[in-house]
């Protein structure tokens, strides 16, 4: 269950206008930090809902703010709220239906059981076990760029129509690695592919590898340390998250009348733990990104553009057919400035 904290009176709306001060951004941009919409925000603010523990503090961290209680006080509080709350429920529901322990009612209990756990029958599908291998690092990074893991399902998120050829990629590599052949879905009504596989033993499986169930941003997820000790591991990671949060951009700008342009690639996410990873790894491979020390880690140098296709390379097509098409060691012709 996922802990939340409860303020005193006014003490919380205290407590996130001080944030909002401090920091300085848009409710909007605060409400991306924590991985909410902002309207969760707001009811936060004018203290309609309790807030989850793991975004208070991480708010109260970052930008400095203190508890007005200890966090315990503030997390038993609102326990004690919820348990009086499911006290009362529980009169009311056993006034208007008796006692539910009759042999009907244990009878109906036992058939959704047994219906239960033939559902979770079919979710424990066997899978191959991987070695730590540049596949599982390449997926890993792909997972945490634009995915997530629940209890039950590992789904990826991809633009179906820029990432059409690298939705195949990522099912391939994942029937690859183990076994599975994952479903795409199509959305009706926004342009989202999600590819995913339902299996409780490939979650079971991905968390001994170092991943975590739940939102990335507000956990602050980091890479699997076994991805470090090896720099082909590492290059492996850093291709899986550029291809899904990465940015190859064409920058063009004119001197005296002339056009120049030179490419670049930006990597954008919202846990500073990737963005330290692949800051850090590309540092440590010989390459000079730069930190623009928000959300963003870019690389400008042309030559290690061109050092990082050959190097490090990208299974999305995209963005190799964008860079293959703009010949950009001799200057880009006019079009699309950028593709993200």
């Amino acid at each position: 269950m996922k802990q939340r904290v409860l303020f005193r009176t006014g003490e919380q709306r205290d407590f996130f206008e001080r944030v909002v001060r401090n920091s300085g951004f848009s409710p909007k941009q605060l409400a991306d930090e924590v991985g909410v919409h902002r309207r969760t925000l707001f009811d936060w603010r004018r203290e309609k809902l309790c807030p989850p523990s793991e975004a208070v503090k991480l708010l109260a961290k970052k930008y400095e703010v203190l508890f007005p209680e200890q966090e315990k006080i503030l997390i038993d509080r609102w326990f004690a709220r919820k348990l009086e709350i499911c006290r009362k429920g529980a009169m009311v529901r056993f006034k208007l239906h008796g006692d539910l322990g009759t042999p009907e009612g244990r009878r109906r209990g036992g058939l959704n059981g047994i219906k239960k756990r033939r559902v979770l029958g079919n979710l424990a599908k066997n899978i191959n076990i991987p070695e730590e291998n540049e596949n599982l690092a390449e997926f890993i990074g792909i997972l945490l760029g634009d995915g997530g893991l629940s209890n039950f399902q590992c789904v990826i998120y991809l633009n179906s129509e820029v990432d059409e050829e690298y939705v195949f990629y990522v099912r391939d590599l994942i029937e690859k690695l183990f076994g599975l052949k994952p479903s795409l879905f199509r959305h009706k009504t926004q342009k989202v592919v999600r590819v995913m596989v339902s299996s409780i033993n490939l979650i079971k499986y991905l968390e001994q590898k170092g991943l975590r169930r739940g939102n990335k941003v507000l956990l602050q997820v980091g890479v699997p340390e076994w991805i470090l000790l090896k720099p082909e591991y590492i290059k492996a990671c850093i291709r899986g998250l550029v291809d899904t949060d990465g940015c190859f951009a064409m920058h063009r700008y004119k001197v005296n009348g002339k056009l120049y342009s030179y490419p670049k690639i930006v990597f954008t996410n919202r846990s500073l733990p990737l963005l330290d990873f692949v800051h850090e790894g590309l540092r440590g491979l010989g390459y000079k990104p730069k930190n623009d020390g928000r959300y963003k880690v870019w690389l400008y140098n042309k030559s290690e553009v061109k050092s990082y296709l050959k190097e490090i390379g990208t299974g999305n097509f995209k963005k190799s057919f964008f860079l293959k098409n703009h010949t950009f060691w001799e200057g880009g012709p006019d079009g699309k400035a950028q593709v993200c």
